[in-house]
């Protein structure tokens, strides 16, 4: 259990989180960079290619902790081998549309690659609004699915219910803001568009999806020390058994001496 089935989970947990921020740090790359790199905006750019950096580094990682889990477990290593190739496959989009984003000319084809690069990626939960209140007005109300319910229809621990519906809530301010930006470009408003997008400010886009991060990283949080505290808890009452065990094994070797004692002194008589 503690060797093998909590890196799958935690690693899967932590691939699927940092996938998603890839894709969309890739978004915000192609969205600050300008033309041709002309009218780049810096500090978004900039914040945006580092935390692209920082999150594949984390899926290299991630998947690296996958492998060593499945070793021996035939189905599991399929599907990292699977993950593994279509990782290398986004990248490989992805490095496309950041390459033609750089010439001049070239941003509608690095947009149609960073489509097909988003197409691998078939983690995007999108819980309707209407589902959702269903949920919270009645928890067994079953209109509302996909990743979230799953979490929701698993609660375990203390504050993890608390937890694990902020993070619905924080997603669908998230979700919100796509709505936002989409009205922005019909009416022509691109460049308000772009700065609602990437911008860090209260209520932009960016910083509704570093509250979804947080509220995610609290229910992960709260899932993982419970575990960490089992395992201890376990192995500190296997422990705890292993003297007792040992004594009994040692009284039941010095019983069947002694019993033995009888015998062989007849054998030497």
């Amino acid at each position: 259990m503690t060797g093998r089935d909590a890196p799958r989970t935690t690693s899967a947990a932590g691939l699927d989180l940092a996938l998603n921020d890839m894709d969309a740090q890739a978004a915000n790359i192609l969205l600050s960079s300008g033309g041709a790199g002309a009218d780049r905006m810096d500090v978004p750019y900039g914040k945006a290619v580092g935390f692209y950096g920082a999150a594949r580094r984390t899926v290299s990682r991630e998947l690296r902790t996958l492998a060593v889990a499945a070793e021996g477990d035939a189905r599991a290593e399929h599907t990292v081998e699977a993950l593994t190739e279509n990782f290398a496959r986004y990248q490989e989009l992805i490095g496309r549309a950041l390459e033609n984003d750089g010439r001049k000319g070239g941003k509608a084809a690095a947009v149609d690659d960073y489509r097909s690069a988003t197409a691998l990626l078939s983690a995007e939960i999108r819980p309707e609004p209407a589902t959702w209140s269903a949920y919270r007005t009645d928890p067994t109300d079953l209109r509302f699915t996909g990743e979230f319910r799953r979490e929701l229809d698993n609660i375990t621990f203390p504050r993890e219910r608390a937890a694990a519906e902020r993070t619905v809530e924080t997603y669908a301010d998230y979700q919100r803001d796509d709505r936002t930006i989409r009205r922005l470009v019909a009416e022509g408003k691109e460049r308000e568009a772009v700065a609602f997008c990437i911008s860090w400010d209260k209520n932009k886009s960016n910083a509704h999806f570093g509250a979804w991060m947080d509220a995610l990283d609290e229910v992960t949080e709260i899932n993982r020390t419970h575990f960490v505290t089992s395992v201890r808890e376990g192995r500190g009452a296997v422990s705890g058994l292993l003297p007792a065990a040992g004594g009994a094994l040692m009284a039941a070797a010095a019983l069947t001496v002694l019993s033995l004692r009888p015998r062989l002194a007849e054998f030497r008589a």
